[in-house]
């Protein structure tokens, strides 16, 4: 008999919007991407077979599994990244931008 592969449960409205994000044009892809690995996993793909499919590692499969089961749908989204802030304000940007 073959063992069962460990289910990661993700909650109805979470799953609602990751199909959402999974099918979306116009989400960023690495979303699209990550929604398609916790997808799979919650519907009882092994790790193995979900790292192959998508053609990633399994430490990068189990990285995003963590990341939701800790944070959520937050968890799916980039880190804020150390630097310097920034010098122009969002208003200023889209004022120079329309300009342009």
């Amino acid at each position: 008999m073959a063992p069962k592969h460990k289910t990661y449960p993700v909650s109805k409205a979470d799953k609602a919007t990751l199909e959402k994000w999974s099918r979306s044009h116009t989400q960023p892809q690495k979303i699209v991407f990550r929604s398609q690995i916790l997808l799979r996993c919650e519907s009882g793909q092994s790790v193995q077979s979900v790292a192959e499919e998508l053609q990633t590692s399994t430490n990068t499969v189990y990285k995003w599994l963590n990341r939701y089961q800790k944070s959520g749908l937050d968890g799916i989204n980039d880190l804020p990244r150390p630097g310097q802030p920034r010098k122009l304000s969002n208003k200023k940007i889209k004022e120079v931008l329309r300009l342009t």
